[in-house]
């Protein structure tokens, strides 16, 4: 089966390619590019399927490739695929669903990070290893514990829901906002209590953010919301890098009008013109972390449904259900019913976990 893998900058072509060789195995030919642009027609008349890794795929390459069946993305985002385009030519797009697999990963992430911002770990370690004992000064500056805290979580979701059981471990209030609010037995279950956005800003000490990049949650937190944010508060972001305006991110913390930013590297060109262009690596209360370790899971989730497309089962195969959330999206969406790892049909049968973002009609 002859596939091609799409990716940005800083991740190499070639390796692209070897990586997803290896998790399709044995009868698959993968060859990795870092632009659509870099896909040789010959290449492209042959392309049976797109793995999409952040790198944009629309019209100017699904029309080349006239034996595709399936483009499929390594992850949960799907903004950089055209699915209109990928419609009109009668392709599905095919996403790996939020499963919970990656959840407690995502999790953790945020949890660490926080306390790391928190305690200016970094600070105090970048100033032993100058040979200057800096706890005098990173008191001044201010440090705090998380426990007694309010941490507030955008997007109570399943990575949502899995950051409040870890917040609750640090003995931490936690307050959420949702545009999907679960009823009272789960606030109740996971000791959260509801507010509006504005209020959640104001109040919290931690805000976290778990949601997708949809037109409704672009530049989600800007100049406005940066500025009802506590000075001493901390903002994490784990969710796609335009939920947040960089512009005004960049300006709140060169003026110290929020404590700190824990970021997820992983997002492509926009986070790297946000670290680059407005020099904010170079703060000490902004932490910039790779993410490869929470795209390891979800990128392994994705060879099952490749082979079932191999097999004409990508899609259509399944009684599915639409999900409410997903309906943000503005797509038509199915999603299979689901459960830990995998997504089971009414039936009983088990299949390893995706979701189908669009089905052509």
């Amino acid at each position: 089966m002859k596939a091609i893998a799409l990716v940005q900058p800083p991740h190499e072509p070639a390796m692209a390619g070897t990586f997803f060789g290896y998790l399709l195995g044995e009868g698959w030919d993968v060859q990795g590019f870092g632009a659509q642009e870099d896909v040789p027609d010959d290449v492209a008349a042959e392309t049976e399927f797109i793995l999409a890794a952040l790198a944009r795929v629309d019209a100017s390459l699904i029309d080349r490739c006239r034996k595709l069946r399936l483009i499929q993305v390594p992850g949960h985002g799907f903004e950089h695929v055209d699915v209109e385009a990928a419609r009109a030519a009668g392709v599905p797009v095919a996403t790996v669903a939020s499963s919970g697999a990656e959840a407690h990963t995502v999790a953790e992430w945020a949890i660490l990070m926080a306390g790391a911002a928190s305690r200016r770990l970094t600070e105090g370690h970048n100033a032993l290893a100058r040979g200057e004992f800096a706890n005098v000064t990173l008191m001044q500056e201010g440090v705090f514990e998380l426990a007694g805290k309010t941490i507030g979580i955008v997007g109570l979701g399943r990575i949502g829901r899995e950051v409040a059981k870890r917040a609750r471990g640090f003995d931490m209030k936690i307050v959420y906002h949702d545009a999907y609010r679960p009823g009272p037995d789960a606030e109740l279950q996971l000791g959260a209590e509801y507010r509006e956005l504005d209020e959640l800003l104001r109040e919290a000490d931690v805000v976290t953010l778990h949601v997708p990049a949809t037109g409704k949650t672009k530049a989600l937190i800007g100049a406005r919301e940066l500025e009802m944010m506590k000075p001493e508060a901390i903002l994490v972001n784990t969710s796609r890098g335009p939920v947040i305006d960089h512009a005004a991110l960049a300006e709140a913390l060169n003026t110290g009008a929020i404590f700190a930013l824990t970021y997820r590297a992983g997002f492509g060109n926009d986070l790297t013109a946000f670290v680059v262009g407005h020099g904010v690596i170079e703060l000490s209360c902004c932490f910039i972390a790779g993410g490869g370790g929470l795209l390891i899971g979800t990128a392994m989730l994705m060879p099952g449904n490749l082979s079932r497309a191999d097999d004409g089962n990508a899609h259509g195969a399944f009684e599915c259900r639409n999900n409410g959330r997903i309906s943000d999206f503005g797509l038509q969406a199915r999603i299979l019913i689901g459960r830990g790892l995998d997504f089971i049909k009414p039936n009983g049968d088990v299949f390893p976990t995706y979701i189908v973002i669009q089905d052509p009609v």
